[in-house]
């Protein structure tokens, strides 16, 4: 009888490490944790889905996740701790969801500060330290709570899943939870299965799109 394939909770930091341990610590679910000097040899191991908790924005780090996953063959899921707020989500490299590259091009481009947001993400990038904005022990079991609503539907849920394309967002003063779907970028080579001679096909963009438009429709209530 063949193993079923595990999840790999890989956390940075304090905050990263609490967070894997909350999701981890249940013996009955097929979740194994592995720390950062181990994550390349967890990743070869033919994982279900990759998942990194990290206290910090790190876009170097997720980069060497989102390159271990594709190389894997896996979905993965970033839970990110900022100063205002915990972002958890959405799936990458999933059928039909967007890619780290994709997620991050979209952050930047409703970001009303991106020229400050680049800037302090070029200076952490070079930290060793991946708590570099502190955490409060509650901000934990709140990204843990979030992850959940992702791992609960199975890393293969796909575009079954409800939160297959979100990113779910929570204030740290407040708690308020939102969400936002993230759509892959029409120029990505990868999301877009385009082709190298740059003139990328776009259906996985259009169906994402129409997916959106089909959600907001049927959550649409009248005042």
């Amino acid at each position: 009888m063949s193993v079923p394939a595990a999840v790999v909770l890989i956390g940075a930091g304090e905050f990263g490490e609490r967070v894997a341990r909350l999701l981890g610590c249940d013996p009955a679910r097929n979740r194994r944790i592995a720390g950062l000097d181990e994550m390349e040899r967890a990743a070869g191991t033919g994982p279900a889905a990759l998942v990194l908790a990290v206290g910090r924005p790190a876009p170097a780090l997720c980069r060497r996740v989102d390159a271990l996953a594709l190389a894997a063959g896996c979905p993965w899921l970033p839970i990110l701790a900022e100063p205002t707020h915990i972002r958890v989500g959405p799936w990458l490299g999933s059928p039909g969801g967007p890619c780290f590259e994709c997620y991050h091009t979209r952050r930047l481009q409703h970001d009303n500060q991106r020229t400050t947001t680049q800037l302090v993400h070029r200076a952490v990038d070079g930290l060793t330290d991946f708590d570099a904005f502190g955490h409060l022990p509650h901000h934990g079991r709140l990204a843990a709570g979030l992850a959940e609503a992702f791992l609960s539907g199975g890393p293969d849920a796909g575009e079954s899943s409800s939160l297959h394309d979100q990113v779910l967002s929570a204030k740290t003063g407040t708690g308020r939870i939102s969400a936002h779907h993230v759509v892959p970028c029409h120029t990505c080579a990868r999301c877009t299965g385009a082709a190298d001679s740059g003139e990328p096909s776009r259906p996985r963009v259009v169906d994402a799109v129409a997916r959106l438009r089909e959600r907001e429709r049927g959550l649409h209530v009248d005042a």
